[in-house]
């Protein structure tokens, strides 16, 4: 006697223990040909299979058993994909978060970088302007924009 092919039950990472043992036996044990007749590789050879890819295509409402877990394990797979969906858009926000933090800082400490530039040309300009007897105005809060060019 030939062994039944077990349906292969797609893992639910993010939806564990939702089916009792009795529904994935009863999945296992249906689940290659109702996935078959689903998807149409497989057609229905009586109105009790008909009736089952009208319930899979949301033309008729489930009435045994079998057709509402079909439906409840379908709908769960939706669900665990979306989930796994956000959790990899999280994560690639996540980087691309973490690449502009790392450009701010980058940016940032090239400002600072600039920033002591200015500092440290601000004082040579003032000793050279100590040395060629150049007088600013102390009360003046930004020495370095207008006066020194006019003197120029």
């Amino acid at each position: 006697m030939k062994k039944p092919v077990l349906f292969l039950l797609k893992q639910l990472h993010h939806m564990e223990h939702v089916f009792t043992e009795a529904e994935v036996d009863s999945l296992q044990r249906q689940g290659t040909f109702a996935s078959a007749m689903e998807c149409g590789d497989l057609a229905p050879r009586n109105k009790r299979y008909r009736h089952f890819v009208d319930v899979c295509h949301q033309k008729l409402a489930p009435q045994t058993e079998f057709e509402f877990l079909w439906l409840q394990y379908r709908r769960n797979c939706r669900v665990d994909q979306q989930l796994a969906n956000l959790e990899d858009a999280q994560r690639k926000v996540g980087s691309f978060e973490l690449g502009i933090l790392r450009e701010v800082a980058k940016r940032k400490q090239a400002c600072d970088s600039y920033a002591k530039q200015v500092i440290t040309l601000q004082t040579q300009i003032l000793k050279y302007e100590a040395q060629l007897g150049i007088k600013r105005d102390p009360a003046d809060p930004e020495p370095f924009l207008e006066e020194w060019r006019e003197q120029a």
